[in-house]
């Protein structure tokens, strides 16, 4: 439900973050998982690990080596979380977008595709959709003129700063 305000103030926030080398703490992920086997639910929380996900995605599609596009991706998923013939995504969204989100912003190069991604959320007559879209150009916009060093060096304070706590 996040509109373009929100997803903006995160990405001031983080950049700000960055810029003086702070901790970051993206709040509390209140999550729902039975007996703590399996996946979880966010009951709270999701707008912010969505964007997140995004965040990391363009990060990783912007990469300038295979190396750190491949961390990256590690991190959303697909990866190293392979089970048996089934791969794995860190974050799933609900099932009207989940399809959208997986093709558009977690597979690998998808986030390049911003004119496809938007014009795929149009015909879909999706709001959410619309608002991936837009968010993953937004965020698009803010890293793509920084230097590969200077997105090297967020990625690896992103990884390293940046906390969150849970509750279940």
């Amino acid at each position: 439900a996040w509109t373009d305000r929100e997803t903006q103030a995160l990405i001031d926030d983080l950049l700000e973050a960055f810029a003086s080398s702070t901790i970051y703490f993206l709040g509390t992920l209140v999550l729902v998982q039975p007996r703590l086997k399996g996946h979880a639910d966010i009951v709270d929380g999701q707008q912010r690990i969505t964007s997140l996900t995004i965040i990391l995605s363009v990060l990783r599609d912007l990469a300038a080596t295979g190396d750190e596009a491949s961390l990256l991706h590690s991190l959303i998923g697909q990866g190293g979380l392979a089970f048996g013939d089934r791969s794995r995504w860190r974050v799933t969204l609900n099932h009207l977008d989940a399809d959208f989100f997986r093709q558009h912003v977690q597979t690998r190069r998808a986030t390049l595709a911003l004119d496809d991604m938007a014009a795929a959320a149009e015909a879909a007559e999706s709001e959410s959709q619309s608002r991936i879209a837009a968010s993953v150009r937004l965020v698009h916009d803010a890293f793509h003129d920084m230097s590969p060093e200077e997105r090297l060096k967020f990625s690896k304070w992103l990884l390293e700063e940046v906390t969150v706590s849970k509750v279940r």
